[in-house]
């Protein structure tokens, strides 16, 4: 479907997360997943400085789709990034 990376930071009790995933599963996208909260402290502070650069905010879900980044659960910009 889409030969875009896909690389969505969560946290595990985010509902808005959960939707994301959902979403992306619904669509049959691959993607690769960081619950960032279920992380060791070390490899936790590591992944908050990668998600950072993109969204110095520190929200979640961040997803990076191919170059773009998509703050929150979009379901219209998800879609669109993915070409669908």
């Amino acid at each position: 479907m889409t030969s875009k990376t896909i690389k969505i930071y969560t946290l595990s009790t985010c509902s808005h997360c959960k939707a994301a995933k959902k979403f992306l599963n619904d669509l049959s996208v691959q993607y690769d997943c960081i619950d960032v909260d279920l992380l060791g402290a070390e490899d936790k502070a590591e992944v908050l400085d990668e998600v950072r650069k993109y969204n110095p905010k520190l929200t979640f879900p961040t997803i990076l789709c191919g170059d773009k980044v998509i703050i929150g659960f979009q379901d219209r910009e998800i879609k669109d990034a993915l070409g669908l």
